[in-house]
């Protein structure tokens, strides 16, 4: 199938006849919202798991607590032996350890504000579920979790629970992403037609070794659907999706599919995609990402709309142009952990007393679906043992020079890169 039998003339049913997985729209209102407050006035804080990108989030919590009114009560630390160096002054700090989330949580659930699960993808939703009954709010990290069927019972404990589910998309808590949105909203461009999000960040062998589910689709029988799409490059499919929505604070949902994933290390899942997805709306998103490729290209994201273009460059700018190639606007973009400081300010702020976050579990659902679908509706194509043009065999775990370029020069062929 190629991008022209994605077009809504082709027979497609307009938007309002599509049938799409229901969603709540997030609505901006006060639900003060903190059941508890420490004698500091502090909000009190848990972590599951300091390793990894655990590393990095509980980096983040200890900036913020600096400045923003949180204490930092529980972390679970299964491997707390060769975490020694972080444990030990955790411990100094009066932080209490645990050995799984279950002690955490039966030990400080009804104390602790907020759960923080920068966790393994297959297990956000058991623990998702156990903090919302314990009565913690949660901030998880994306996606939301490995499959539709488990983000859906996170969002319904979370509806259930009246605790509020917060994603780690960053990005989505920028300043600059929710004056961008507007500024597309207002038709500056026109009519939004198409978004290309594209990307190349080398990973190899170690990065799939590094645990017991990288590159894969399931682990100890849960989803996990590892992949560009549904972890490093998550982010910035989220991003076109919030994008092409119609409104501020809806996400596009994912109505067909077309494209190809490949699989180029020995690996389950897919390490390479290049995909064409028909949003409800009409919107063409093209989603162009590999790990295999030796150079890094930071991902962009380009807009096309009727009377011009914005092209969004990760952690740099964004510049939008008219049909002319005119400057019209430029926007400052956030670095990652600036983006996750907004996200931890938003969540804090909500905790005593503010907004809601604008972004969570019922938003991050439409990127689960989108995983979902093109997992089902693609098949994977496995290309780590096809011959290179030069007919020498690839070593299993080598890179491919220029296959970033290689894709987007047979985007739509049926053809063997390599």
């Amino acid at each position: 199938m190629d991008i022209k039998s994605l077009s809504p003339s082709t027979g497609l049913r307009e938007p309002s006849m599509l049938t799409l997985t229901p969603h709540k729209k997030i609505i901006h209102s006060k639900n003060h919202a903190r059941r508890r407050t420490q004698p500091s006035d502090q909000i009190s804080v848990g972590i599951i798991g300091i390793s990894g990108y655990g590393r990095v989030m509980l980096k983040s919590l200890q900036t913020a607590a600096r400045s923003e009114g949180l204490r930092l009560v529980a972390a679970t630390v299964i491997n707390q032996a060769e975490e020694k160096a972080v444990c030990d002054p955790l411990r100094e700090s009066g932080c209490a350890l645990f050995p799984d989330y279950q002690s955490m949580l039966k030990a400080h659930g009804d104390t602790l504000d907020l759960c923080v699960i920068p966790t393994s993808i297959h297990l956000h939703k058991d623990m998702s579920l156990h903090a919302l009954d314990g009565g913690c709010h949660v901030l998880v990290e994306k996606p939301l979790a490995g499959s539709v069927a488990d983000a859906n019972k996170i969002v319904q404990a979370s509806q259930q629970s009246g605790r509020f589910v917060t994603v780690g998309f960053q990005d989505m808590f920028s300043p600059a992403t929710h004056s961008i949105k507007e500024f597309l909203l207002s038709g500056a461009l026109g009519q939004i037609l198409s978004i290309r999000a594209s990307g190349s960040w080398p990973r190899g062998q170690s990065y799939y070794s590094r645990n017991n589910w990288a590159g894969r689709l399931t682990c100890d029988g849960m989803d996990v659907f590892d992949s560009p799409l549904n972890n490093a490059f998550a982010h910035f499919l989220n991003l076109a999706l919030y994008f092409a929505a119609p409104s501020l604070h809806d996400m596009a949902r994912v109505a067909k599919t077309a494209g190809h994933l490949y699989r180029f290390y020995p690996i389950e899942s897919y390490d390479t995609a290049n995909v064409h997805l028909l949003t409800g709306e009409g919107v063409i998103i093209d989603g162009l990402f590999t790990h295999v490729d030796t150079t890094k290209i930071d991902p962009t994201l380009c807009i096309e709309g009727t009377s011009g273009r914005l092209i969004w460059a990760h952690e740099k700018e964004s510049v939008a142009y008219d049909s002319q190639g005119n400057e019209l606007r430029r926007w400052t973009l956030d670095a990652e952990e600036g983006s996750r400081q907004h996200m931890i300010r938003e969540v804090l702020t909500f905790l005593q007393g503010g907004n809601r976050p604008h972004f969570g579990a019922e938003s991050a659902l439409a990127h689960v679906e989108a995983v979902q679908k093109i997992r089902t509706d693609l098949e994977i194509e496995e290309v780590i043992h096809k011959p290179l043009r030069d007919g020498k065999m690839r070593a299993e775990w080598a890179p491919v020079d220029g296959l970033f370029q290689q894709l987007v020069d047979v985007s739509n062929s049926r053809s063997v890169v390599g």
